[in-house]
C-alpha cells in the first residue's frame, strides 16, 4: 500500500481518534459498559474499518 500526504487535518484527527480510544480504555471497567456506549464504539469501529477499506484492503 503507498499513500500519498494526508489531506489537511486527516492526522491530527486519526490522532484524537487513537487518544480518545486510548482514554476509554483506561476509564472504563468491564461492568462500566451500557448498551448505548457499546452500540457507540462498535459502529465507531465500523465506520473506520470501511473507511479504511476504501483506501485500501491491505489498510483496513
Amino acid at each position: 500500500m503507498e499513500l500519498s500526504g494526508a489531506g489537511l487535518g486527516v492526522e491530527e484527527r486519526a490522532a484524537a481518534v487513537a487518544d480518545a480510544v486510548c482514554e476509554l480504555v483506561d476509564t472504563v471497567t468491564p461492568r462500566a459498559w451500557s448498551t448505548g456506549a457499546v452500540e457507540n464504539a462498535a459502529d465507531a469501529i465500523d465506520m473506520l474499518a470501511e473507511t479504511l477499506a476504501a483506501i485500501d484492503l491491505k489498510a483496513a
